[in-house]
């Protein structure tokens, strides 16, 4: 039985079902995919899905100026002038850096407002890869 091979014209559009390399692929405009695989460690200039995180407020009043730590040991990248990196929502309230918090460092935030008690602090985060 023969073994056919298909052959990929210049100028064509083709469509293969599979494609493998054991060397580098490079291409001139966009790849999409429906899926990925592998860590996406050697990956740059990617922005990560947010972490988000819950905590409730439940032992007294969240005072004015007080300083927090994010939960779990999540982490953040420091806003800029054009780019925000952080989220922060009290009982589903999106509050305002520089007017309901700001940032001390890539872990804790200061709350420039009181948060009552009982209250649900969401902390949604993302970082540059």
């Amino acid at each position: 039985m023969p073994n056919w091979k298909k052959v990929a014209v210049s100028g064509s559009n083709v469509n293969f079902s599979h494609v493998s390399s054991s060397g580098n692929i490079d291409a001139v405009g966009t790849i999409s995919a429906n899926s990925f695989v592998g860590s996406g460690a050697s990956l740059t200039n990617v922005q990560r899905v947010p972490e988000t995180q819950f905590l409730t407020v439940t032992s007294s009043t969240l005072i004015q100026n007080s300083v927090m730590g994010l939960p779990s040991s999540q982490t953040y990248t420091l806003s800029t002038s054009d780019n925000e990196y952080l989220e922060i929502f009290v009982d589903g309230m999106r509050l305002n850096r520089g007017t309901d918090y700001s940032e001390v460092n890539t872990s804790s935030v200061r709350f420039l407002i009181s948060v009552p008690s009982e209250s649900v602090i969401t902390y949604k985060s993302l970082e540059l890869l």
